[in-house]
């Protein structure tokens, strides 16, 4: 089952009347920033981002491991798992050759989740949990977001 399908299951598990699914595939940080605006123009919506971290974490990962991993996947699992403004500043600072060297399919994603956050003005809080870990040499977490318009960290 792909990232989309299982994203969509989530929604429609959720309670969502209607999902609409938009696969990520560009490398453009401002059209992707543009996407999650344009996603959020017309009032409240929820985004399911689907994205990992690296797949370079020991032998066990699906690609070399690399060294580099480690101090990343940790910079992003605190921003995901911690929400706050400092979680969009942390997903859009992350350079993409550096995510793309390590194997970061998340990238993209949490492009379209900063142009979200920033047409909607709030600040991301923790609703529900999050969890982060490396299983199988690769970096995954879950988090659930709510963001109230205008509201200050």
């Amino acid at each position: 089952m792909g990232r989309a399908s299982v994203g969509a299951r989530l929604a429609l598990r959720a309670g969502a009347d209607a999902v609409h699914v938009v696969e990520v595939a560009s490398r453009d940080a401002a059209a992707l920033r543009a996407t999650g605006a344009r996603l959020c123009a017309h009032g409240p919506t929820a985004l399911v981002v689907v994205g990992s971290g690296s797949a370079r974490h020991g032998p066990d990962a699906p690609l070399a491991d690399d060294p580099a991993a480690g101090p990343l996947d940790a910079a992003l699992a605190s921003a995901l798992t911690g929400a706050g403004r400092g979680a969009r500043d942390v997903l859009a600072d992350l350079d993409p050759a550096h995510a793309q060297e390590l194997a970061v399919s998340g990238w993209g994603p949490w492009q379209v989740l900063v142009g979200a956050l920033d047409a909607s003005g709030g600040v991301p809080r923790v609703d529900g949990g999050a969890h982060a870990d490396v299983r199988y040499g690769a970096a995954h977490g879950a988090a659930c977001w709510r963001v109230a318009a205008g509201e200050d960290a």
